[in-house]
């Protein structure tokens, strides 16, 4: 077939099962610095594959990882496998569901490489809707061959319009550019949405989740031991009166705190929007307390979680076993709909929007019965469900994901760098990199994140690094319990002097209003 980049030849697709399956027949056509190879036909048989076969007429050097990693490996050698997205679950750890990679779920599904001098790629697009598949990944076939294949949760028929091969026809300087190509082309194509944005003044302000104190109560009672953390959950710490106390701690050392959000577990079952009473007496005071001092309020919710959810509204496995919350279910999408309108309703809690976790733990819908939504649609779904009530509730709400996917554009408000790998001291070199990740996908705001923290000292530095790449966080109001070094660290008066300046001067640069003091 003809070359669809710099010296890149497609060799065919399979469609099948395991490394079985026919050969299926492709097009090809340039669009823009893409060649883009399309099924020309509809399958005759359900597969749970696409294997896209492709060889460079030049090794390649090194490919980029654009799915963040606890083992903070950005660069693999071409002769081991990467996975975007969701990971087989079935064959191990390594390959597991997001396994090790679920700091952005789903990345954007681009494998940008680097053949000889600059930098090209070859990536995975699906026209609107047809976003069924859980991964793409990328396999080495031999020393000059290799394979992207598109993985399925359950065999379903395939055809034009579902899974394409994008080879760039052109090279870049740097992998960024290439994720930047690609997600234009996914926006130019309808493959992914290009939304206008107006963001509220306030989503850009300087953030606190109180989650990374909750970790620091809970490391000095294991590092007793006669505490069992049993006993001691971490999520035990999760409290109004927690919040309020390390809150206006803060706001005490002079700490500007904007943007404020409640931490796992505030909620009295972890699939509703409803408050844990014995936590959050007053769910809507608190949501008062901080709008007085100018302070917003989002909601932390773990998606999929099946935690006092009903049977009925589950997906499950084999057995019967509840697997996660079934997004598809109308039942549980009406209760979904009324728990963010009376969360975010003034005449309801009156807050202001949520941060969206755990979207890793989607499960895998059974081979059995209609499924019209599944893998990446399926989540989709799901927060498009939330986004499109927060929405309707309040206008101004936001939402904050860990999705940098571009199909993920339109149901994302701020982005969020997530969780960090344990790696010291690069700490300036792990955000740099998902910063140009998430940037280059779209134009939401960035939050920056701060939890883990390998020791006090990179908290430090990263403390002063934060606002050149995107909004200001801190899950930290007390110190660092360091989970590299496993050491407490209190915050000094030179630390929170520093923190001081660093967001006042960040929030003068923005020109976001003054805060009140302690309400």
């Amino acid at each position: 077939m003809q070359d669809g980049g710099p010296g890149v030849e497609v060799l065919g697709v399979k469609m099948g099962g395991g490394r079985g399956g026919r050969d299926g027949a492709l097009s090809s056509q340039l669009n823009g610095d893409w060649r883009e190879w399309v099924l020309c036909e509809d399958s005759r048989d359900e597969v749970d594959r696409l294997a896209f076969r492709a060889r460079p007429d030049v090794p390649l050097r090194e490919l980029f990882v654009t799915a963040p990693n606890s083992e903070d490996i950005r660069y693999a050698h071409p002769s081991q496998p990467v996975w975007l997205g969701y990971g087989d679950h079935t064959t191990g750890p390594s390959r597991s569901r997001f396994g090790r990679q679920w700091m952005y779920t789903p990345p954007p599904l681009v494998f940008p490489f680097r053949a000889d001098r600059g930098w090209s790629g070859v990536a995975v697009a699906a026209d609107s809707g047809q976003n069924l598949f859980s991964s793409v990944s990328y396999e080495p076939v031999d020393d000059r061959t290799f394979e992207v294949v598109v993985h399925y949760e359950r065999q379903r028929h395939v055809g034009p319009g579902t899974a394409r091969l994008m080879l760039a026809a052109r090279e870049w300087s740097s992998p960024a550019e290439v994720v930047a190509s690609y997600a234009r082309r996914l926006r130019e194509s309808g493959a992914a949405p290009s939304p206008r944005r107006s963001p509220e003044e306030w989503w850009a302000d300087t953030f606190v989740c109180t989650w990374g104190e909750q970790c620091n109560i809970q490391n000095e009672m294991g590092a007793n031991g006669r505490k069992s953390l049993i006993e001691h959950p971490v999520v035990s710490y999760e409290s109004q009166a927690n919040q309020m106390r390390w809150i206006s701690h803060l706001v005490g050392q002079g700490i500007p705190v904007g943007v404020v959000s409640t931490s796992d577990k505030w909620q009295r079952d972890r699939y509703r929007l409803i408050p844990d009473a014995g936590r959050y007496e007053d769910l809507a005071g608190f949501g008062r307390w901080n709008h007085a001092a100018g302070r917003h309020v989002i909601a932390w919710w773990g998606l999929w979680s099946v935690d006092g959810a009903p049977r009925e509204w589950c997906i499950c496995d084999g057995d019967g076993n509840p697997l996660s919350v079934d997004p598809g279910n109308a039942e549980y999408r009406q209760v979904v709909a009324d728990d963010v309108a009376r969360l975010l309703s003034p005449s309801g809690y009156d807050l202001d929007g949520f941060f969206l976790d755990f979207t890793a733990r989607q499960a895998p819908r059974p081979g059995d019965g209609p499924a019209p939504k599944a893998g990446i649609e399926l989540l989709h779904s799901y927060i498009a469900l939330v986004h499109g009530a927060a929405k309707a509730a309040k206008p101004g709400a936001m939402i904050m994901t860990h999705c940098p996917h571009p199909y993920f554009a339109d149901v994302t408000d701020v982005l969020r760098l997530n969780d960090w790998a344990l790696r010291r001291p690069n700490i300036v070199e792990q955000a740099s990199y998902r910063r140009q990740i998430a940037a280059s996908c779209s134009d939401w705001l960035i939050n920056t994140d701060n939890w883990p923290m390998y020791d006090i000292d990179q908290w430090r530095q990263y403390l002063r690094y934060q606002p050149e790449i995107g909004i200001p966080a801190s899950w930290f109001t007390h110190g660092v319990f360091g989970e590299g070094d496993r050491k407490y660290g209190e915050f000094t008066p030179n630390d929170y002097a520093v923190w001081r300046e660093t967001w006042v001067s960040y929030r003068k640069r923005l020109g976001l209003p003054e805060l009140g003091g302690d309400a």
